[in-house]
């Protein structure tokens, strides 16, 4: 990430990353973040993609104005609701599409 940020703003070469997070991404497999309720006082908000920081915020503005005033625009996603993904091939078959769009990058970058 450190280099990218440094392609992108070269003025900063000579900075040093504190922190840097790694772990598997949370992807659907319809591509959109899942927002729901499962059951009385049972809520979800999943599977951002990697887009969670300012996406979150907003779903849970969501489910905050839900649960207070009773409002159902989290709903709005009810096509994006919970479906089943087998392990371990779901998470393999997510780390393959990962990959791949990683790989793309790379190439893009590479022949662009």
């Amino acid at each position: 990430m450190l280099k990218d940020l440094l392609k992108v703003y070269p003025q900063l070469s000579g900075i040093s990353a504190q922190l840097a997070w790694s772990g598997t991404m949370g992807y659907a497999t319809h591509s959109m973040p899942q927002i729901g309720k499962l059951e009385d006082n049972i809520w979800y908000l999943q599977g951002f993609g990697g887009h969670g920081l300012s996406t979150t915020a907003i779903a849970g503005n969501l489910i905050a104005r839900a649960i207070v005033d009773d409002d159902d625009t989290y709903e709005l996603f009810s096509p994006f609701r919970l479906n089943f993904v087998a392990k371990p091939l779901g998470l393999l078959g997510a780390e393959l599409i990962y990959l791949s769009w990683k790989t793309k990058d790379l190439l893009d970058e590479y022949l662009g």
